[in-house]
């Protein structure tokens, strides 16, 4: 099975797909369920290549969240390090680390676009400074602030998506789900 990195909606990223066996997935699976409500966590250890990553195996670990852990996740910085050593010593690399999303859509929410690991991010020497860039995001706040931003680095027509995906979603696309 293939998964594709969560890639930027402002723009051309790095992209990179992830093989997985079916032993991984189950893996997955069975932590979701004996956490749900809860969100899981854990970490894909493999080998990357240029264009593709192979994992190996899943490592499960607890979300040590104390509150909202049905909408969030968090990983204890000593378990991260563990891991890693743990992958450097096998001569293997964190190539994912994934969440479940108890009873929400099974695609990145803002926040995981937001917090997205490895390496998710913009490139702006891929954009004509000159030309019009719309940005958005959940709710048009941190759009209004990465237009600013674009405008400080030379940019002359980035344009802010007021009131963000929501506002389009309620006003323009009504059939367009909410998240």
């Amino acid at each position: 099975m293939i998964w594709e990195n969560v890639t930027s909606e402002c723009g051309a990223v790095d992209s990179m797909s992830i093989s997985i066996s079916r032993q991984i997935i189950a893996d997955m699976l069975q932590q979701a369920e004996q956490a749900y409500p809860a969100e899981c966590c854990g970490f894909i250890l493999g080998q990357t290549g240029e264009e593709q990553a192979d994992g190996h195996y899943y490592i499960a670990c607890q979300n040590t969240r104390q509150e909202h852990r049905e909408q969030r996740f968090l990983i204890d910085p000593q378990i991260y390090q563990d891991v890693e050593d743990r992958a450097n010593q096998e001569g293997r690399a964190i190539i994912s680390i994934v969440h479940s999303h108890p009873d929400h859509p099974d695609e990145p929410s803002e926040f995981d676009r937001r917090h997205a690991w490895p390496g998710v991010g913009v490139h702006l020497n891929d954009f004509n400074r000159d030309e019009e860039i719309i940005v958005h995001c959940k709710s048009g706040v941190r759009s209004a602030q990465m237009c600013d931003l674009l405008l400080q680095h030379g940019f002359t027509k980035p344009v802010n998506l007021k009131g963000g995906i929501m506002a389009w979603a309620q006003e323009v696309d009504l059939h367009m789900q909410k998240y």
